[in-house]
């Protein structure tokens, strides 16, 4: 047998056993669908402390969420195991995360998920606008809602989830402040001159003690440490119904004086989670509200 032929015969019989080998297959990734139920895409907040909740559905279960503020991580967190949100058969997840924004403006929330062992999936995304202290200003006084003629208003029905927090229990024929998101309580009305001292979530009813003179705010017992303090009004921030009628007209207590010199920094997030006033300002840092260093 010539050389020539040799070779050839080699060459085939190489290639009949090289059929028999198996291909190699890529491992197809598990399909995964996730959601933002709050807040809503296009919504509006006020500044203060804002609870995102979300939800995510697959078949091969869901280990972690991922929250990003603008490209930039917020929480990496466990999906919730007990409550109405929590795993449902073990196919649909939910989590939640808070945010407190840096200043006033438009922001892009993202959220995915993953189980151990795979990369997140593509997020989905939910676009917000937080307000100012001066855009809070910029409302028309509610009309004051009596317990009879409610016809033609809207009614808010507080949501059934149990609260985590002592609140103060309205007595029967009062006049009552309810929280329609999330909201600061302030020493004084309106300017962030005055220190928050408590905050309001959605759902939230306090007793009224009294209203600001242009009647955009109303001055309610704090939920959390009963100190009196003030709220904005407006269909956007919070209600007053029952017995208001006759409510006292409070003179709003001067704003603390300042301390010099103020060095002025911007809050910045740490990898811990705390939040801090850092000076000089880093680059892409939003200012907002701007705070003391100490």
């Amino acid at each position: 047998m010539s050389l020539r032929l040799r070779i050839l015969v080699g060459v085939l019989v190489f290639g009949l056993a090289s059929c028999d080998k198996p291909i190699p297959s890529t491992p197809t990734p598990s399909l995964r669908q996730n959601w933002i139920d709050a807040p809503l895409y296009d919504s509006t907040i006020p500044m203060g402390i804002y609870t995102i909740v979300y939800h995510g559905a697959s078949a091969s279960g869901i280990d972690w969420f991922e929250v990003r503020i603008d490209g930039s991580v917020l929480d990496e967190t466990k999906p919730k195991s007990s409550g109405s949100g929590g795993s449902q058969y073990g196919t649909l997840f939910m989590g939640e995360s808070d945010w407190l924004p840096w200043a006033p403006g438009t922001y892009w929330i993202t959220v995915s998920s993953r189980s151990d062992g795979e990369v997140f999936s593509a997020p989905v995304y939910s676009k917000v606008t937080v307000l100012g202290e001066a855009e809070l200003l910029a409302i028309t006084p509610p009309a004051i809602l009596s317990p009879t003629a409610t016809i033609g208003l809207p009614v808010f029905e507080p949501p059934p989830t149990p609260t985590p927090f002592p609140t103060p229990t309205p007595t029967p024929g009062e006049c009552v402040f309810t929280a329609l998101a999330n909201l600061f309580c302030r020493t004084g009305p309106g300017s962030s001159l005055y220190p928050a001292v408590d905050s309001l979530v959605p759902g939230q009813s306090s007793p009224v003690l009294g209203l600001s003179p242009d009647g955009f705010f109303a001055q309610i017992e704090g939920v959390n440490n009963l100190l009196a303090c003030y709220v904005p009004l407006g269909e956007r921030y919070g209600t007053l119904s029952g017995a208001c009628d006759g409510l006292p007209t409070l003179i709003p207590p001067p704003p603390p004086p300042s301390e010099t010199p103020q060095i002025e920094g911007c809050t910045q997030r740490q990898s811990g989670g705390d939040i801090i006033c850092v000076h000089p300002c880093p680059d892409g840092a939003a200012p907002g509200e701007a705070c003391i260093m100490p």
